[in-house]
C-alpha cells in the first residue's frame, strides 16, 4: 500500500516528467478505494492538471475511454485526457493526467432528503 506522501511524490515526478519541471504546487483533492487525485499547478501551461494515481492496475485507461465516450453524448463538459501513465521502474503507479475544469464538487454538498429518495430497484 502506498502511503500519503508517496502519492504526492509520484504526482510530483509525473509533472515532472511530462512538463518538465516539478509542479509549483499539490493539493490534495480527495480519493477512495481507487487512488488518490491531486491538484497540480504548474508555471506554464496548462497551468492546471488533475493527476489521479491508481492502487489498482489498469484504471487509468479505463477512466480515459470512459471520459472519451461520456465526452461524445454529454451536454456536461468532459475533461481532456493529456496523458496515461502505466506503472514502471520509475514510477511504479498507474495515473492519468487530464484537464482541469474549474467548479465545485457536489458530493456531499447536496443533500437529497429521504422522500425524494427512489428505492433500489433491481432491473
Amino acid at each position: 500500500m502506498q502511503t500519503d506522501g508517496q502519492m504526492i511524490r509520484y504526482a510530483q515526478e509525473l509533472a515532472a516528467k511530462h512538463y518538465g519541471q516539478k509542479p509549483v504546487s499539490i493539493v490534495p483533492l480527495g480519493g477512495g478505494f481507487y487512488g488518490r487525485v491531486f491538484l497540480a499547478e504548474l508555471d506554464h501551461e496548462p497551468f492546471k492538471v488533475v493527476i489521479k494515481i491508481y492502487l489498482l492496475d489498469g484504471l487509468n485507461g479505463r477512466e480515459a475511454e470512459q471520459l472519451v465516450i461520456l465526452g461524445k453524448y454529454s451536454t456536461i463538459k468532459m475533461p481532456q485526457v493529456y496523458f496515461l501513465h502505466d506503472a514502471d521502474g520509475e514510477i511504479p503507479v498507474d495515473a492519468l493526467v487530464m484537464e482541469y475544469i474549474d467548479g465545485i464538487n457536489a458530493v456531499g454538498i447536496i443533500d437529497i432528503p429521504p422522500s425524494d429518495r427512489r428505492p433500489n430497484v433491481s432491473p
